[in-house]
């Protein structure tokens, strides 16, 4: 039997203005490099010295199996466990111990073919172990993951191929009992999207790219079955078709180009459409934060791509434009990278992704490059 979630929302058009800082951030090399080119890895920071690194794609036809530990400190990678399959574009979330992460969704070449997946790994850095936990209701690539509290995270499903079909949920993911609960659903129409959390606030914000540049929904109430024993669902290939249940949506339409940007508190349930003055998200971004601002790296319009990042800042939803200095010089764009915040060093490090020169689009290739910027020039 169905249960409804109803979704509270409220849409917000503004146009604040975006600045410019004249402080610039440099970006330095790690010597140590990804034992391959990868876009769409997942990385989390362990709060100490070492950054996990889950999977990766070469951008051709190869996903890793493997999980690496850099060491910030030597500046090393070491090989530190394996999934039973290749993955790429997961989620990951730091779990309510310091050896506990979980990484969610992605693709994998487990059929021997590219497709979505459900599986919720657990992996121990204590023991190395990697162990299947749990299946998200629907294959999802690249989904939004977030953590709430030491022992909730939130997984967002939505978007990108299942358009038709509908799927659009907010899960609540219990750490210590491997159960999903549905909670809610955007209510940005979004495609690519990325998720963070901001810690002062508590609430999570989301940024994508648009479905349909004229429709935004604006609310949405999501039915839906979630049994917390869920069987292993069927293989599907990465651009089949099928059907995965059917909301019931109310839809308000508007025009305009700029760009949504979502906020959902996660205590009431309450989410907020935004329409900033933001630059138009054309592929995946990645998102960090040093617990006051967020930093967005790649995938946004790309007449800004080559030598800036985004701060964003939750409180006053307005956004500022860094220049940086290093970013990879043989491209005008990346999109599909991970970054870290590691709090200790004040650093965001950035992982693998993919380069693109817009110049000659078919100039697409996948990084192995491990970069850092120190933020201390942003804080004096």
């Amino acid at each position: 039997m169905g249960s409804f979630y109803p979704i509270f929302s409220l849409l917000i058009v503004t146009l604040l203005p975006n600045y410019s800082t004249s402080q610039t951030l440099t970006v330095e090399k790690s010597v140590a490099t990804l034992p391959y080119l990868s876009c769409g890895v997942a990385s989390v920071y362990d709060g100490d010295d070492n950054i996990f690194i889950f999977g990766g794609y070469d951008g051709v036809a190869l996903y890793s199996d493997k999980i690496l530990k850099y060491s910030i400190s030597a500046d090393n990678l070491t090989i530190v466990s394996q999934f039973p399959w290749g993955v790429g574009f997961g989620a990951v979330l730091a779990g309510r111990t310091n050896t506990s992460y979980f990484y969610i969704g992605g693709e994998d070449d487990r059929f021997k073919m590219r497709r979505d997946s459900s599986e919720i790994f657990e992996f121990n850095s204590e023991t190395n172990a990697v162990a299947v936990v749990g299946y998200l209701p629907y294959p999802q690539f690249a989904p939004g993951a977030v953590k709430t509290d030491r022992n909730t995270g939130l997984i967002v499903l939505a978007g990108e191929w299942f358009e038709e079909s509908g799927v659009n949920e907010i899960l609540k993911f219990d750490m210590e009992t491997f159960t999903l609960t549905t909670v809610g659903g955007l209510l940005a129409d979004l495609m690519y999207f990325s998720t963070i959390r901001d810690p002062v606030t508590g609430n999570v914000w989301v940024f994508g790219v648009e479905q349909s540049s004229e429709k935004a929904i604006t609310s949405v109430v999501v039915s839906t079955v979630l049994g917390s024993h869920r069987t292993e669902p069927e293989p599907m290939a990465r651009f089949g078709s099928g059907l995965y249940g059917e909301p019931n949506r109310t839809e308000t339409f508007i025009t305009g180009s700029v760009p949504p940007v979502e906020k959902y508190n996660p205590s009431t349930n309450l989410s907020e459409v935004w329409y900033l003055n933001f630059p138009q998200i054309e592929r995946l971004v990645s998102l960090t934060s040093d617990g006051l601002s967020c930093y967005l790296i790649g995938g946004y319009a790309q007449e800004n791509n080559n030598e800036t990042i985004l701060q964003f800042n939750p409180l006053t939803h307005s956004f500022t434009s860094i220049s940086v200095l290093g970013l990879p010089k043989n491209s005008n764009s990346i999109f599909f990278t991970s970054s870290v915040y590691a709090r200790k060093l004040n650093r965001i490090y950035v992982i693998g992704g993919y380069l693109m020169d817009f110049a000659d689009p078919e100039n697409i290739h996948a990084a192995d490059e491990i970069l850092w910027m120190d933020l201390s020039p942003l804080q004096n």
